[in-house]
C-alpha cells in the first residue's frame, strides 16, 4: 500500500508537503517571513517513548512576543491534540486543559488571522481561568 503525502499551507510561501502522518504551518499575523513549517511522525498519545515534536507558534518567542491576543495564521493536518496541548502550554503555562473524550482527537485546523486564544478553543482544547 502506498502512503498518500499529506499538506499543510498558511499562504503563498509558507507550506510544506510530507510523507508523514501529519503537518503544520504557522506565522503571526503581518509576518510571513517567519513562516515556520514541519511534518510530525505521529505515536500513540501516552506512548512512554514518545518523543513529541512541539508545533512552531511557540518557536516565535525569539523573534516575536507569542501571547493570547497574538494573531496567527495556522494550519495543521492530523496533529494529535495531545501535541497541540503540550506546545500551547509553553505560551499558557498551566491553563491549556484537554477534555477527556478529546483524547485521542487527531486536528486539522486552516485559520487565518485568528487570536491565540481562538486557535486553541478552536483545536478543541480549553482555556483554565
Amino acid at each position: 500500500m502506498i502512503k498518500m503525502g499529506i499538506s499543510c499551507s498558511v499562504g503563498k510561501k509558507c507550506g510544506i508537503s510530507c510523507s508523514t502522518d501529519a503537518c503544520e504551518c504557522s506565522y503571526p499575523t503581518g509576518h510571513p517571513e517567519i513562516c515556520e513549517c514541519s511534518c510530525l511522525q505521529t505515536k500513540p498519545a501516552f506512548s512512554p517513548t514518545n518523543k513529541v515534536k512541539k508545533i512552531s507558534i511557540v518557536k516565535y518567542k525569539s523573534k516575536i512576543k507569542a501571547n493570547p491576543q497574538s494573531r496567527y495564521n495556522i494550519c495543521t493536518r492530523n496533529v494529535p491534540i495531545t501535541t497541540l496541548a503540550l506546545s500551547f502550554d509553553e505560551v499558557l503555562p498551566k491553563r491549556i486543559l484537554i477534555p477527556a473524550n478529546n483524547l485521542t482527537k487527531k486536528v486539522n485546523l486552516t485559520l487565518k488571522n485568528k487570536t491565540f486564544r481562538q486557535i486553541v478553543l478552536a483545536s478543541g482544547l480549553t482555556l483554565k481561568s
